[in-house]
């Protein structure tokens, strides 16, 4: 079943109603990846906590990840195996998307402008060419099967309110976490709020950065008011 919330807000003689549409029933947290960055030889301990179950983790998680990271990239230091990423996925009951008297945040796009769109987007957040590219051919062939889609970024601190909690030693330089949250739609009339552009901005990569990005594809009837 889905639950409405409604949560009122006071502040400064502002009054402002917060609405979401909770999504009860089970979703996947769809390939966070995990892409670690740093020109000086680091050692890396992770602790990721999903707000659901682990389904998938490569490498094994366990109960945390550690790896040596430089230059040469992610280095297992037990089995001297490099990868270009780290890779979770799981299982949650408690996803939605957010919105506000003024509408709802995102953009409704169709199917043969979703790698445009994506490729504005993904660089307007401070991804590069490989993780846009990652990124891209992972979630353009899905969503584009229908006529349009409805997005919406997930970013840094919601991403670990929303998604999952990360602890990272040592603590990076830089962080950058992107999610996606979509829902499949036959026309842009289905929306039945205004819907309001997402204003996106970059970060600074230097020294030790970690960039992850990940999504959800949801149903139609976990948004519609």
């Amino acid at each position: 079943n889905n639950n409405k919330s409604k949560v009122s807000i006071s502040a400064c003689q502002h009054h402002v109603v917060i609405q979401a549409y909770l999504n009860r029933s089970n979703n996947m947290l769809r390939k966070p990846v995990l892409y670690l960055y740093s020109k000086e030889d680091l050692v890396v301990d992770i602790e990721v906590r999903p707000k659901g179950t682990f389904t998938f983790t490569y490498p094994d998680y366990s109960q945390g990840w550690s790896f040596n990271v430089s230059e040469k990239g992610i280095l297992d230091p037990l089995t001297n195996k490099k990868y270009p990423y780290l890779f979770w996925e799981a299982e949650t009951n408690d996803l939605f998307f957010e919105w506000n008297q003024a509408g709802v945040e995102g953009a409704i796009v169709a199917a043969d402008s979703l790698v445009d769109y994506f490729e504005y987007a993904l660089t307007k957040l401070g991804l590069n060419q490989t993780e846009k590219t990652d990124f891209i051919t992972f979630w353009a062939p899905l969503l584009s099967q229908n006529k349009y889609v409805f997005l919406q970024f997930v970013v840094d601190d919601a991403y670990s309110k929303k998604i999952a909690e990360m602890n990272i030693s040592p603590s990076p330089d830089a962080i950058r976490r992107v999610y996606l949250l979509s829902a499949p739609l036959t026309n842009p009339q289905e929306m039945d709020v205004p819907v309001v552009p997402q204003n996106f901005s970059g970060f600074e990569r230097k020294g030790f950065t970690v960039v992850e990005w990940g999504g959800t594809k949801l149903k139609w009837n976990k948004l519609k008011l």
